[in-house]
């Protein structure tokens, strides 16, 4: 289990590693510098909106999940595999 020490450094090279990717795309970052702990929990490529469509361009439309589609090719798999068992 982390100790105190270790989540708070982390969430400092969380900060750090934010701070760097808005520089890079934002050209107002300097409100983000006057208050850098706004990147610990927010994400600096998200706007917030959840309908945006750069942000969250697959959920809004209608991709399917990465995580689905492993289970549909694993079950393809299992059923390819008891055909191959029964013949």
């Amino acid at each position: 289990m982390k100790d105190r020490a270790e989540r708070r450094e982390q969430v400092k090279r969380v900060i750090k590693k934010r701070l760097k990717i808005i520089k890079r795309i934002s050209p107002d970052y300097k409100e983000v510098i006057e208050q850098p702990h706004r990147m610990a929990k927010k994400h600096p490529l998200d706007c917030g909106n959840p309908m945006c469509g750069l942000c969250h361009g697959d959920k809004n439309m209608k991709k399917i999940k990465i995580s689905v589609l492993r289970k549909i090719t694993d079950l393809k798999s299992e059923i390819a595999e008891l055909e191959r068992g029964i013949k």
